[in-house]
């Protein structure tokens, strides 16, 4: 009886084993999922850099939109400021920076980057240089010396939902800063601020290399917008006259960056 008892069980438990094997035995068939994309032909529109989730409608003098023109088919300069530094007196015996007016309703200026091409495409980079501010009734009359001072500026890249700061390659240093904060107190500038000094010589200067979805790069946020683009004048330059420089915004493929 033991052996027999015995050689049952072995007989269940090869039969388990059996039924174990039977159960893991698989049949597969494979398929396929596809999905297409097609060039987005909806166009661009110009964002808001208080809440770039909405659309934003420069005013008549605010700046320059081109929502059409692009290179590398799909990448645009979609928005430009321009600058108005108001009207002041002549001044012969102090240097003096003079700050922008805002975008409409107190909006910082702003330029945007629409970048739809393929996520793979060349890094892209953005260039400005400033020409000389020169009398409109005299091309010989040129505030020599000039220049565009660019401070508090972000980079708000709208597609992946990011702020970062760009610091120019410059200081503020003492002076700036006392001309800054002598023009307005708000400006809180000091010498150690990182900002981007570019002199009105019609030089060319970077300022930010990109790629891919749309960037906002804005001059300050909303406390901070009127005191963030600021013309510097020295002394003894200027004629009781309108000076006006052209500001050329250059994007361009970035071929040194890679992909």
């Amino acid at each position: 009886m033991m052996i027999n008892r015995k050689y049952a069980a072995i007989l269940l438990g090869s039969a388990a084993a059996t039924a174990l094997v039977a159960v893991t035995q698989v049949s597969a068939s494979q398929t396929t999922g596809t999905v297409t994309f097609e060039k987005n032909t909806d166009g661009i529109k110009v964002l808001d850099p208080n809440d770039n989730s909405k659309e934003f409608t420069p005013g008549s003098t605010d700046g320059t939109s081109d929502l059409t023109n692009n290179i590398d088919n799909g990448l645009y300069l979609a928005y430009v400021p321009n600058f108005n530094f108001n009207t002041h007196k002549v001044n012969q015996i102090r240097d003096k920076v003079f700050f922008a007016n805002t975008q409409a309703e107190g909006r910082p200026n702003f330029v945007q980057v629409s970048d739809l091409r393929s996520k793979n495409s060349s890094k892209w980079k953005l260039d400005v240089n400033i020409g000389a501010f020169t009398n409109t009734n005299d091309s010989s009359d040129k505030l020599d010396g000039a220049a565009l001072i660019f401070r508090n500026i972000k980079d708000q890249d709208v597609t992946d939902g990011t702020t970062s700061a760009l610091t120019g390659s410059t200081t503020l240093g003492d002076n700036f800063s006392s001309l800054m904060n002598g023009q307005n107190s708000a400006a809180n500038a000091t010498a150690s601020e990182a900002a981007f000094n570019m002199e009105a010589d019609g030089t060319s200067n970077s300022l930010i290399k990109g790629a891919n979805g749309t960037h906002l790069l804005t001059a300050g946020n909303q406390s901070t917008a009127a005191v963030s683009v600021g013309l510097y004048v020295p002394k003894n330059t200027q004629s009781a006259a309108t000076y006006n420089s052209d500001i050329t915004w250059t994007l361009s493929l970035d071929p040194t960056s890679g992909n």
